[in-house]
């Protein structure tokens, strides 16, 4: 087989990927590895398939022959990071997205991956470096701004925190995590009374979140706590 024909038909197994007919597209892609079985782009592809479905074990085997036969493509050690973190293995996933840095320094998914994944490990230090890197890279981004405000909060810089989340409050003054982390971190340096109301406001802004009725108990029980 040519590249240019394996090229081709990568580009007809994601189309029929992405239009839901999965089972064709891995037709297609085991034709090109049985050609080429080092085609690191068609083994991830196929990869990505069996992990959607819930294969892990041969997704698992797939990225590992793709990494091997291709170390240099970032892909594949991308989709491997998200394989272990939905199997919630975050040292292995941090592991693997540390590959996909290392080759895409900018490539923003891989970025967010190892944020998360170093949260699952208890590193917020490392995750408050990661996402002020990508803030770097994309600006002005909400969720990014607002994870960098939670994960001040889990370093214990509240006043740091505080800051940040009232800048957002005068634009968002109806944001639920944006309410609620400023009322954490007010609630973190004693402010109940302030921290109250705006827990109050999330949970009506939000009232599905479990978290925000969570906060607002304990902000009751601070309320009854004797001064």
């Amino acid at each position: 087989m040519q590249p240019t024909d394996s090229t081709a038909l990568i580009h007809q197994a994601r189309q029929l990927k992405a239009s839901g007919n999965t089972e064709s597209a891995a037709d297609i892609l085991t034709q090109i590895i049985e050609q080429d079985p080092s085609n690191a782009a068609a083994l991830t592809i196929l990869a990505n398939i069996r992990q959607e479905s819930g294969d892990y074990d041969v997704a698992a085997k797939l990225y590992q022959q793709a990494t091997t036969a291709d170390p240099d493509y970032h892909l594949s050690w991308f989709n491997y990071g998200n394989l272990y973190l939905r199997l919630n293995q975050p040292q292995e996933a941090a592991a693997n997205y540390r590959h996909c840095l290392n080759m895409q320094a900018d490539y923003l998914p891989a970025m967010r991956g190892l944020a998360n994944a170093l949260k699952l490990l208890g590193q917020y230090g490392k995750a408050l470096e990661i996402v002020r890197r990508i803030l770097a890279v994309k600006p002005g981004d909400l969720n990014e701004i607002i994870e960098l405000g939670n994960l001040t909060l889990q370093v214990g810089d509240s006043a740091a925190a505080q800051q940040l989340f009232e800048e957002l409050y005068g634009p968002l003054p109806d944001h639920p995590q944006v309410l609620s982390g400023l009322a954490t971190a007010l609630r973190n340096q004693g402010d109940v009374n302030r921290a109250h109301p705006l827990f109050k406001r999330a949970s009506d802004m939000a009232p599905g979140s479990v978290a925000t009725w969570q906060n607002l108990g304990l902000s009751w029980q601070d309320l009854d706590q004797p001064s």
